[in-house]
């Protein structure tokens, strides 16, 4: 009977039976796009009028955004820091 129990059970393992669906149940659906990992920063033309149809850039490689700076946050409360 032992035998049999285990024959069983590797031909529902290898029929995939009771395997479970993780990885369908991560997929997106269709249609939906994630967004991407880090922050995208939109910009518009100067003088363009957003209500007239201006079209929004990619403005991430943008050079003030490759400058690195420093911040010193000690001491600082932490409803100040995020203002």
């Amino acid at each position: 009977m032992k035998v049999a129990a285990i024959v069983l059970a590797a031909a529902l393992a290898a029929a995939g039976v009771g395997t479970p669906r993780a990885a369908v149940a991560q997929d997106p659906p269709r249609g939906v796009e994630l967004a991407a990992a880090g922050p995208r920063f939109l910009a518009v033309a100067a003088g363009a009028a957003v209500d007239a149809g201006a079209r929004w850039s990619d403005a991430s490689d943008a050079a003030v955004f490759r400058r690195p700076i420093t911040v010193d946050w000690r001491g600082v409360p932490l409803g100040e820091a995020l203002s």
